[in-house]
């Protein structure tokens, strides 16, 4: 399960252009991490803090696909929103702030 996880953050990470140093501090992991997990030298331990953000990161992501119907989840990550009162891509630092984001956005896509 941790693998598959992990190829689902590095793919999402790809394909939405999420930057190693932005998503460093939302996993609460280094760069030097998510380095390695890009390059396929490391994988999300299971029973770690980094593998429970990352599945809240990436419903996060899930839930602005579905919300925009196909517009840059790139670009919603990094747009301010002030209902949230910043850009999410700052605000998913802790815990708290992670599912308040994760939140926000499950919120329009249901």
């Amino acid at each position: 399960m941790a693998h598959a996880m992990t190829v689902v953050l590095v793919g999402s990470m790809r394909e939405f252009e999420i930057a190693e140093a932005d998503l460093a501090p939302i996993l609460g992991v280094s760069k030097a991490y998510i380095s390695e997990l890009n390059r396929g030298d490391r994988e999300l331990a299971f029973d770690s803090l980094a593998y429970e953000r990352s599945v809240l990161f990436v419903r996060v992501l899930d839930a602005i696909a579905a919300t925009t119907g196909g517009a840059s989840v790139h670009d919603m990550l990094y747009e301010n929103f002030n209902a949230l009162g910043g850009r999410p891509i700052r605000l998913m630092r802790t815990p708290r702030e992670l599912h308040n984001v994760v939140h926000y956005f499950e919120s329009f896509a249901h």
